[in-house]
């Protein structure tokens, strides 16, 4: 429900934020302020001033709006409020998808704080800082594609300053950030059928879960071509379909503490890890420091210049597990005087 209360604070929020576009966009950019919430994006006179927002435009949105399918909507930075969403349809018998395109901006791309519901296509290219900032709800719905390139911050924030939920049914696909490629601080649901490709990152880490966070994996993950390591995990991590990490420079899936719990990944019976080198430098497929593993599915790694895994922490592999590791160039396992290694299931090491 909005109370006046809210409506008064975003209002003060959207005045603020409107004099730091002023000042962050200059003159070239127009502020574009939706005015008669419940239009859609190509009604001229829900914003002030006048005119349907274009790709030098910033956008401001307080209120429901959305783009119609077979539509496409521009803008150079797009801000959705505590009392905003946006909606970018698809018509489904003819599956043709509205589009958003956001391109350009010297900060952040497009900033959620309210909800957003994407069943066609947003397209948020050359961000100054980062792509996506979500501190509010945001749904990729089947067949939808939000696409990431080129950011100097992270492809995509979530959960950074309120709390956020990202829930893809279709396909995110990032590439070319310079920081992470995804950095979860909240919760990640990534669903049946669903898929996340990360490419192509000159920063620290393809996904990054914050401690005491979530990410559950029920459809496919493909990471390549990544600095330094593919997963870093410090809170909750549950696999139960696939994932695939190639040409990582480090680690490839490292699973360590924070200062609140341990680190946790979940392997379930029916999922599936391959990390492998694939002519990049991979130091070690799986690193745990105070983490706990537990693989009941299958997870294989091939190609380590140091270690397949270092365990620091626990390894459990109950009965139907299966850990492959392959053409390590130095120690296959290697596991310090504290750490526990509970093997049921199977560990095989051919080198």
């Amino acid at each position: 429900m909005i109370t006046a209360f809210s409506f008064t604070f975003f209002n003060i929020k959207i005045i603020i934020t409107i004099i730091l576009l002023a000042s962050q966009f200059g003159l070239l950019s127009q502020v574009k302020f939706l005015t008669l919430p419940g239009s859609q994006w190509h009604e001229p006179s829900a914003w002030s001033p006048m005119g349907v927002p274009t790709a030098n435009d910033s956008v401001l949105i307080n209120g429901p709006t959305f783009v119609m399918s077979d539509s496409a909507a521009y803008a150079r930075y797009v801000f959705v409020g505590p009392i905003g969403s946006l909606e970018i349809q698809r018509d489904i018998p003819t599956n043709t998808p509205g589009r958003l395109f956001i391109a350009n901006s010297p900060k952040t791309g497009l900033e959620n704080e309210g909800s957003v519901s994407n069943g066609g296509r947003i397209d948020i290219d050359n961000s100054g800082t980062t792509g996506l900032l979500n501190n509010g709800t945001f749904e990729i719905l089947s067949k939808a594609r939000l696409n990431i390139d080129s950011c100097l911050f992270d492809g995509i924030l979530s959960g950074s300053n309120a709390p956020a939920l990202l829930d893809n049914y279709g396909t995110i696909n990032i590439s070319r950030a310079s920081k992470n490629g995804l950095t979860n601080s909240d919760s990640l649901h990534n669903h049946v059928g669903a898929v996340i490709m990360i490419s192509n990152l000159s920063g620290d880490h393809g996904i990054l879960n914050g401690e005491t966070h979530t990410i559950i994996n029920q459809g496919k993950i493909i990471l390549d071509n990544i600095h330094k390591n593919g997963i870093f995990n410090a809170g909750t991590f549950i696999n139960e379909d696939t994932i695939v990490i190639t040409n990582i420079s480090l680690v490839g899936f490292q699973n360590s503490h924070g200062f609140i719990v341990h680190a946790f990944l979940s392997n379930q019976s029916e999922g599936y890890i391959s990390i492998s080198a694939a002519g990049s430098a991979l130091v070690n497929g799986f690193f745990t420091y105070q983490g706990i593993i537990e693989n009941l599915g299958q997870i294989y790694l091939d190609g380590s210049v140091d270690n397949g895994i270092v365990n620091h922490s626990m390894l459990s592999i109950p009965s139907g597990g299966l850990i492959s590791i392959t053409n390590t160039t130095g120690v296959p396992f290697d596991s310090n005087a504290g750490s526990v290694l509970d093997c049921d299931g199977q560990l095989d090491v051919n080198n």
